[in-house]
């Protein structure tokens, strides 16, 4: 999503964001404490830089579903109104996005895309590395950037989707 910030369109319209938690294991799970979830809705909520105008959760277990019920009181109304529980019902997830803006794992028609290709894509920038750098990556002079490049490959995983609205 960081990446997202990146986009002047991004900036000025907002979006939707797409979280697959197929990949959610029971230790990644149990890291989530009641302070880090608080960190996270502040973040969602109002001081992430785009103005986020959903978050659908897809691919989720009974694991989550049971995590977001003691949390979901913690959340306030206008961020519950925000969040869409959709398991692996991708109807409902296109009753909320038009496929034609999906990729095909949502059910869309879009084309899969890598993140990995998109990353090298962006390594390639120095704009794009500029801005990381404001945003709080750090470049070891001494380093080609791998390093960084290999933590926002792994903060995206493939497991968070940004729409624009």
């Amino acid at each position: 999503m960081e990446l997202a910030t990146l986009e002047p369109r991004a900036q000025v319209m907002g979006g939707v964001c797409i979280f697959d938690c197929s990949g959610v294991s029971l230790s990644h799970a149990c890291s989530i404490t009641p302070s880090v979830a608080s960190q996270v809705v502040e973040l969602m909520g109002g001081s992430f830089p785009i103005r986020i105008h959903a978050i659908h959760i897809v691919n989720q277990s009974f694991l989550f579903d049971m995590m977001y019920a003691l949390f979901k009181p913690l959340l306030d109304a206008k961020t519950r109104e925000r969040i869409f529980i959709h398991g692996s019902d991708m109807e409902s997830l296109h009753a909320h996005i038009d496929p034609k803006y999906l990729p095909t794992r949502y059910g869309g028609t879009r084309r899969e895309y890598s993140y990995n290709d998109w990353v090298e894509t962006l390594r390639k920038d120095e704009t794009v590395i500029r801005s990381l750098y404001k945003l709080g990556y750090k470049i070891d002079e001494d380093d080609d950037t791998d390093d960084m490049w290999k933590k926002v490959a792994e903060s995206l995983g493939g497991n968070v989707d940004y729409v624009h609205g």
